[in-house]
């Protein structure tokens, strides 16, 4: 059976004391978004951000119980190579391994430009890192759980949840 973790109304305020902050430091900002599991907070996010604000996708797979475990594999990315950012923000929906984050900014690093590079987790697992990376914004900081909803799934489902749940 599931219990909820984190309530709709917890993870709402908690993104609009987010995005305050990012109104107050940044004049402009582009969000790129993990898929599939941060697009709920990153348009959650954006609705509460109030400097103008791009949003961009990147599809990472990583696998973990299969015979390629540990492998990073970029998917797919919407930007062009080259391009220039200001303020780029990587959205995420969990931070735990590292090993994605570290992919996704290696991979940033080597193939656009920025002025500034922020993160911003929604949920951070410590106690599973492989790979310590400064995080701007987290979200929420739990426990060793499994977790589902509001993006994040349980067996490909339950990703369209308004809370997180654990099992």
């Amino acid at each position: 059976m599931s219990n909820v973790l984190i309530t709709q109304e917890q993870i709402q305020t908690r993104l609009k004391e987010i995005a305050e902050e990012i109104n107050s430091k940044y004049d402009e900002i582009t969000l790129l978004v993990t898929l599939t599991g941060g697009v709920y907070t990153a348009i959650d996010l954006s609705k509460y951000i109030t400097i103008p604000c791009r949003i961009e996708f990147v599809k990472i797979s990583s696998y973990g119980h299969e015979q390629n475990a540990g492998i990073v594999q970029l998917k797919y990315c919407s930007i062009e190579r080259g391009e220039h950012f200001k303020n780029l923000m990587i959205v995420d929906d969990v931070f735990d391994t590292g090993n994605t984050l570290d992919f996704l900014v290696k991979y940033i690093n080597n193939n656009f430009t920025y002025d500034n590079l922020y993160t911003m987790m929604l949920l951070d697992k410590p106690f599973r890192r492989e790979k310590d990376m400064d995080i701007t914004y987290v979200g929420f900081t739990i426990k060793d759980e499994f977790v589902y909803g509001y993006g994040l799934d349980l067996k490909d489902y339950e990703r369209n949840l308004t809370e997180i749940r654990y099992v």
